[in-house]
């Protein structure tokens, strides 16, 4: 089945999945259903390797890496550019995007008050942000709740990088609304998945890229435990 028809399918069945939240039997059962891509059953410990494969495809870039390494790798990504801005960063990570050398950096939390903020952020190249969770087997950045701060920075620059821990990766979209529920008790008012940078495929069905958004995005997921956070 080619990716569009993946995507579909399981979206679908995660919507299923949300009418019937009342009917604890029936989540159960399907807790118990194998999801599968390429024929084999998605599992945690696969669950990198099939987010890597399908965001990649998608014209993406991913790396997991060290804590220590992520300095590094964002001053590498944000060369050359002169101002960034930021929002929904997690701890230890915030800190690391504060110290990053650029002539300006924007707080969009901070600043998101300011009367002419639309048309500030829009000189800015380089936006940086978290994610709520992540879909191994569509290879989608998942935010819940999503607000126009978090939408000026996935969509507006010429570059997206997201930044957090791997914990957040989950095997399916449906595993990662269940968590949300787990957590919670209640479903979010919105959920926003992004599958890598722009991209059209309107004119003559040929898939063009980059179109309107971000030319490039790169997730950057960190290694480590939840429980060591």
């Amino acid at each position: 089945c080619p990716t569009a028809c993946l995507i579909e399918k399981n979206i679908l069945d995660t919507i299923s999945y949300l009418i019937m939240l009342s009917d604890q039997e029936k989540i159960e059962r399907l807790k118990q259903e194998s999801w599968q891509v390429d024929g084999f059953k998605i599992t945690s410990d696969k669950s990198l390797e099939i987010f890597r494969n399908v965001f990649t495809s998608h014209g993406g870039n991913f790396y997991h890496l060290s804590l220590s390494e992520i300095p590094y790798l964002l001053k590498k990504l944000i060369a050359g550019t002169e101002s960034i801005m930021f929002a929904a960063i997690p701890p230890k990570i915030d800190e690391i995007v504060e110290n990053l050398e650029a002539e300006k950096k924007l707080n969009l939390e901070k600043e998101k008050n300011n009367p002419d903020l639309k048309n500030i952020v829009k000189k800015i190249k380089v936006g940086i942000s978290g994610a709520d969770a992540f879909a191994a087997e569509i290879g989608s950045v998942i935010y819940y709740d999503f607000d126009l701060i978090k939408s000026y920075v996935a969509f507006l620059p010429d570059i997206h990088i997201v930044v957090t821990f791997d914990h957040l990766l989950f095997p399916t979209l449906f595993d990662a609304l269940n968590d949300f529920w787990n957590k919670s008790k209640r479903l979010p008012p919105s959920i926003q998945l992004i599958q890598g940078p722009s991209r059209t495929g309107d004119i003559e069905n040929k898939m063009i890229r980059p179109s309107h958004g971000p030319k490039e995005m790169h997730v950057v997921l960190i290694k480590g435990e939840k429980d060591e956070l």
